[in-house]
């Protein structure tokens, strides 16, 4: 098990679901800097790659191909649902 790549897959949900945060209040105020702010999201992507890259072991390497993503993706509803709907 490789703790490269566990703090890896964790920063990358970190900058994953931060710059979502930041896009949606972009979208919010000004929507061209939302188009913007989009491309900022290949940071994380670069650092996924490479936690999966650095995964060696059973565990860490399926919390970075499966794991991290699925997060990603319940983080993003939650995030897109509470800055449109809820407030």
């Amino acid at each position: 098990m490789s703790i490269k790549s566990v703090l890896l897959s964790l920063l990358s949900l970190v900058l994953f679901l931060g710059f979502i945060i930041g896009i949606v209040f972009l979208f919010k105020t000004q929507f061209i800097l939302g188009f913007i702010a989009i491309f900022l999201e290949i940071i994380p992507i670069k650092i996924h790659q490479k936690a999966v890259d650095e995964a060696n072991g059973g565990v860490d390497k399926a919390f970075a191909k499966f794991g991290v993503p699925i997060l990603v993706l319940v983080g993003i509803v939650f995030i897109v649902l509470l800055f449109t709907l809820w407030i």
